[in-house]
């Protein structure tokens, strides 16, 4: 079972099931241990939040690890340990944690009930985005482009319970990208300033209106303390106080992209003969896509 061979991240080198598993799980930063029916694979309340694709409550109160026993071959399997191999739902959770966080590189995505007429490459930047100013906040943004049209569009990640990720292909014709990395990223940043103009208009309004406040109160302070101040001090102040603001309360918005993820979709064509993409319900063109912003790739 641990002997079967899967194809490892970017490089497409050949890995057993349990190297990509434990591969995986360090990566979460889990505390893995040797034990007498595989291994035991001990994680904090994140990490274990971060395997399961959902959020970690706040709470006062320290929480318990948890601790799982994972075996990889049928005469390591037992009650306490649970068999990881390939089509099993912990592989797939492992796998849907990975791409996640942008840990695999590559992934095939299928969806229950569906025949797909080909899979076609998208590259998914996961961007960490940071917003400064009043209300500070960081999120996490998947963009996706489709490395054959260059269609590019900020998505939801979809629950591991609605579509099935595989670690390699299942001999489904596969289109070949055009893309290079350069214009792939170019897209999706493009893509990204789109959906944050729309998704936080709210917070830059917000934002704007609290640093109006705070250079007002700054300009009644300045005029107030030049009857009993030197000015030139009242003017030291003024700067200081001034960057502090330009630093801190401008509303701005920072962006790195923190991995990328090579994730083939599969394709299916609807009566007209057109092309469809299932995993994120829109229709996929069939040739290059031009922006009207960045002018589309070369």
């Amino acid at each position: 079972m641990d002997g079967d061979l899967l194809a490892a991240p970017l490089t497409g080198e050949r890995v057993t099931v349990k190297e990509l598993a434990l591969g995986v799980l360090a990566q979460l930063g889990a505390r893995i241990e040797p034990a007498a029916t595989g291994v035991r694979v001990e994680l904090d309340p994140e990490q274990l939040a971060l395997l399961e694709g959902r959020r970690l409550p706040p709470s006062s109160l320290p929480e318990p690890r948890a601790a799982m026993y994972l075996a990889f071959s049928l005469d390591q399997e037992s009650e306490a340990a649970e068999l990881v191999t390939a089509g099993s739902w912990r592989l797939e959770q492992l796998v849907s944690a990975a791409l996640q966080f942008g840990r695999l590189g590559r992934a095939w995505a299928r969806l229950p009930g569906v025949r797909p007429a080909l899979d076609r490459p998208y590259l998914i930047f996961h961007f960490l985005v940071a917003y400064v100013g009043y209300a500070p906040q960081e999120k996490l943004i998947p963009v996706t482009v489709d490395l054959v049209t260059a269609d590019a569009f900020a998505v939801a990640l979809a629950s591991p319970a609605r579509w099935r990720l595989m670690p390699q292909g299942d001999g489904t014709p596969a289109e070949p990208p055009r893309l290079s990395l350069g214009q792939a990223h170019e897209r999706a940043v493009d893509a990204l300033a789109r959906a944050v103009r729309e998704q936080d208009a709210d917070w830059l309004r917000a934002a704007r209106v609290r640093l109006e406040r705070e250079l007002e109160g700054l300009y009644s302070y300045c005029r107030a303390a030049l009857d009993h101040d030197e000015a030139g001090e009242v003017e030291t102040a003024g700067r200081t106080r001034m960057r502090e603001l330009e630093t801190l309360a401008r509303p701005h918005v920072r962006a790195r992209a923190e991995a990328a993820t090579l994730l083939y979709i599969p394709l299916v064509r609807g009566r007209s003969g057109r092309l469809y993409n299932p995993v994120w319900q829109r229709p996929a063109p069939d040739g290059p896509v031009e922006d009207s912003q960045s002018g589309g790739p070369n």
